[in-house]
């Protein structure tokens, strides 16, 4: 069984400037009064955001904004207007939270999803793997962003598609980091005349470094978009462009897995620790589930008694096994049913009881052996939390779930088309025809006392890791989550190593040295330098004063940050 591991900026990182250090406390950001936007990348994104929200918008608005000119600024590559977005939002006006699910749905026609072709590499020095119309699935992204703002926006629809089209028609500078990104797709995204054409100039030759690149003709879907609703993409010219395209190129795609898409506006998860409450991305996705059992272990270890993880060899191994078994799971799912009073559903794995049975399974090591076949591999991302003036607060993820465009190589009018079901091939079969597929996505929202205090939203390989550690490092080290997002990283497990029981990756420079050689003589070289499966996370929390802090992941170096006012 495989398990889809999405939202990783394996890529991103690759073609950033920055590089990994030990880590240093920088003089602490100046917290906002009213409201702030916070984001993973994209600057001009973020000011957009700001922009909406003090023309009135509400956080959705400024979210869905930021959210729509981060892919005009990745120019597709590692988000997409055909990906999907996951949103968990608090209103003020009613004091509820909301949970909104546009990920992708399978194609109903797929009848053998097991033989659907495909794989990836993440060797930026290799031949791209290329993938056919099979692998592509139905978008929730443009379906989300209308329902969201149907919703919870206050503003006119047009409003947060302003920013967005500018980007595409004014340009943005093609820069190295997408450039190394074209590198390594350049023969599949010059297979398709309409593809190529989105990288070339108007002389016939490729972009470079330091040109203004635009995008006219997904401004011109995206002003359709404004003009005809999300419709336009599920239902119109643009849906059946895109079906006609993908069979051409071997995909069973129609209309009718198209127009059929619906948004799903379910129930949050909830789950209380050490006097917070937690409202996490819901079922049928498994990031909240991954959340809520970690927290639930954590608890029952009591770590709020103990040295900080990253201070401690011992706290440092137990925190790294109970994140390990919710990343390592589906794996060991069958072995687990034969353990008396655990329910291994998904609705088990919140129980709190639950968390007592796996806790003592944990601490006996008899959990993680076997090495897991599997074809997943880190997908790209994009997050962001916004507070407005009212209080309201939006954490969404939103990703391509492909490696730099995909391996189709299709664009339609502008808009890169991905590849998901070209290493889901289990999961898509799993899920069954015309169905959600489940992903592991984990925005949330706590409270404190009942009122909310944080919204936050990760992306990475090592995404469920660095979820846990800033939440532990938020909720029982009291941090801001600037200061959260600075501790030693926790990054993904090694598959490729079995023998030593799937190490975690880590920077080594940023933990002291006896803390990770101590460490690994508890677990048998539990933990190996590798900075290739980081985590990122980010957030926005308002303290007792009311004022807002935020985080600015330096490490990602692609203009990602918070700012307020």
């Amino acid at each position: 069984m495989k398990y889809v591991i999405i939202l990783s900026t394996f890529f991103l990182m690759c073609c950033c400037s920055s590089k990994n250090k030990v880590v240093k406390t920088e003089k602490k950001a100046i917290p906002s009064n009213k409201a702030m936007v916070c984001g993973t990348t994209g600057a001009e994104a973020l000011n957009g955001g700001v922009t909406i929200l003090k023309k009135g918008g509400s956080a959705m608005d400024a979210a869905l904004s930021t959210a729509l000119s981060q892919i005009t600024l990745a120019a597709g590559s590692w988000v997409s207007y055909a990906g999907l977005m996951n949103i968990v939002y608090y209103d003020s006006e009613t004091g509820k939270v909301y949970n909104m699910n546009a990920s992708f749905n399978t194609v109903k026609n797929e009848k053998d999803p097991l033989s659907i072709p495909g794989s990836v590499s993440l060797d930026l020095t290799k031949k791209a793997p290329s993938s056919d119309g099979r692998s592509v699935l139905v978008p929730g992204f443009m379906a989300g962003v209308e329902s969201a703002h149907q919703k919870f926006g206050n503003l006119p629809f047009a409003y947060i598609f302003e920013n967005a089209i500018g980007l595409a028609e004014n340009g943005i500078e093609w820069n190295s980091g997408l450039q190394k990104q074209f590198n390594y797709r350049k023969e599949i995204l010059s297979r398709l005349p309409e593809t190529k054409a989105v990288f070339t100039k108007s002389d016939g030759t490729f972009y470079k470094i330091g040109d203004t690149f635009t995008q006219p003709e997904l401004a011109k879907t995206l002003k359709k978009v404004v003009k005809l609703g999300s419709n336009y993409m599920y239902n119109g010219h643009w849906a059946k462009k895109m079906v006609s395209v993908v069979q051409s190129e071997g995909g069973k795609l129609t209309l009718d897995d198209m127009k059929n898409y619906q948004v799903e506006w379910n129930e949050p998860l909830n789950q209380n620790y050490n006097n917070h409450e937690l409202f996490v991305h819901g079922l049928p996705a498994v990031g909240g589930v991954n959340t809520i059992e970690a927290l639930n272990l954590i608890e029952k270890a009591q770590f709020s008694k103990k040295p900080r993880y990253y201070e401690d060899p011992k706290v440092l191994k137990e925190l790294s096994d109970i994140i390990k078994f919710g990343e390592l799971f589906p794996y060991v799912k069958n072995a687990l049913n034969a353990i008396p009073n655990l329910d291994i559903s998904s609705e088990g794995r919140l129980k709190k009881e639950n968390a007592t049975v796996i806790y003592e399974i944990i601490k006996q090591g008899q959990l993680f052996g076997a090495s897991p076949e599997t074809k997943n591999t880190p997908k790209h991302s994009d997050a962001v939390v916004v507070i407005d003036e009212k209080g309201n607060i939006c954490a969404m993820t939103h990703s391509i779930n492909a490696v730099s465009w995909g391996g189709t190589g299709i664009f339609i009018d502008g808009v890169s088309i991905p590849d998901p079901a070209s290493f889901q091939q289990q999961e898509v079969a799993k899920a069954g025809a015309g169905k959600r597929l489940p992903d592991p996505t984990n925005p949330g929202i706590i409270f404190k006392d009942g009122k909310p205090i944080l919204g936050f939203a990760s992306i990475g390989a090592g995404l469920h890791a660095k979820t846990i550690t800033s939440l532990l490092a938020v909720m029982d080290y009291q941090m801001t989550p600037q200061e959260a997002i600075e501790i030693p990283n926790l990054g993904f497990v090694n598959f490729a190593k079995p023998q030593n029981g799937f190490p975690r990756t880590i920077d080594s420079t940023e933990f002291k040295l006896n803390v990770i050689d101590k460490a690994n003589e508890l677990s048998d070289g539990g933990f190996e330098h590798n900075t290739t499966m980081p985590g990122y996370w980010i957030g926005i929390k308002r303290d007792d004063a009311g004022n807002l802090h935020g985080s600015t992941v330096r490490k990602l170096n692609k203009g990602g940050r918070a700012v307020g006012y």
